[in-house]
């Protein structure tokens, strides 16, 4: 399978893998990841007071923006932080927002994308040795890519590769589906959650 691929490519390239997650049995979850959760390399106009959660930097799934870094290169990244170590099965996608500035912003989107995952925010490694995940086709469409196999990790960092117009990124995480515990769902119902079907978030 896929894991079977990336531990020879490892072993051929070099490159040390992200530790292994447990298998989603049950499926995945989109996960929409909270700005007070969220950092990054840098926001554009920063100058103008656009932070993390305002203006270039929103970078929550289905908010009105996105986030856009100061520096238009490979080493700029979105950073998510899912709450706990845990497995992370892969990575939701989207472009600029349809409620900011218009032409030529509302265009952008990021085409294709690596991803590194840590357990401490500290030591960092790429997910399946840097490959690169295609991006979204369109700004409002939630692209979801999972990886070959889920990742233990907490921390998930985002890094553009190429984009249209500009690289404009919304994101959000794809975790394991969690069983009912004593008969109880084990989900806050806080609005974190996003239906694949395309029906409301959950909330209270």
């Amino acid at each position: 399978g896929g894991g079977v691929g990336e531990k020879k490519m490892a072993s051929e390239s070099g490159c040390s893998l992200a530790p292994e997650g447990e298998k989603c049995g049950g499926g995945t979850v989109t996960t929409r990841i909270a700005h007070s959760k969220m950092s990054a390399s840098s926001i554009w106009y920063w100058w103008y007071g656009y932070r993390i959660g305002y203006g270039f930097g929103e970078g929550a799934l289905d908010g009105r923006a996105a986030w856009v870094s100061n520096h238009w290169g490979h080493s700029s990244w979105l950073q998510l932080d899912t709450g706990k170590v845990q497995s992370v099965a892969g990575v939701v996608t989207q472009g600029m927002g349809r409620h900011w500035w218009g032409y030529p912003y509302n265009r952008y989107r990021v085409t294709a994308f690596k991803v590194q995952v840590s357990s401490d925010g500290h030591k960092w490694r790429w997910v399946e040795c840097g490959r690169i995940f295609e991006g979204n086709h369109d700004t409002q469409t939630h692209k979801r890519n999972e990886f070959s196999r889920p990742v233990k990790a907490r921390y998930v960092r985002i890094y553009p590769h190429s984009w249209y117009w500009g690289p404009g990124l919304r994101a959000g995480a794809l975790l394991c589906l969690k069983k009912c515990e004593k008969k109880h769902l084990a989900y806050r119902l806080d609005k974190s959650l996003i239906s694949t079907t395309h029906g409301p978030s959950l909330h209270v």
